[in-house]
């Protein structure tokens, strides 16, 4: 598979298939990233296009997964030290 094998109608259905996702989330109230919903859409259809062995996967784990993993730890890491670091003014009364 080379490069040459990406054409522009599996991009747009990327596209299509990103845009979808985000009007269906939008409509039902639901958070997405956008972002990550084009890097699916064009996953998804260079899947169907060439075939699972067509894609990076060593890219879309060290680009997409590792940052979403490390952010999500960072952000639980950030509340755990933010509840056990309430100043004694701060604490709920109860």
């Amino acid at each position: 598979m080379s490069q040459g094998d990406i054409i522009l109608p599996v991009v747009f259905a990327g596209l299509i298939g990103a845009i979808a996702w985000n009007v269906t989330t939008w409509y039902f109230a639901i958070p997405s990233s956008s972002s990550h919903a084009l890097i699916g859409g064009v996953v998804g259809a260079m899947m169907a296009h060439a075939g699972a062995s067509s894609v990076l996967w060593s890219g879309i784990v060290g680009k997409v997964l590792a940052p979403s993993i490390a952010g999500a730890r960072l952000r639980a890491r950030y509340c755990r030290a933010r509840d056990h670091d309430v100043p004694a003014t701060h604490q709920k009364v109860e």
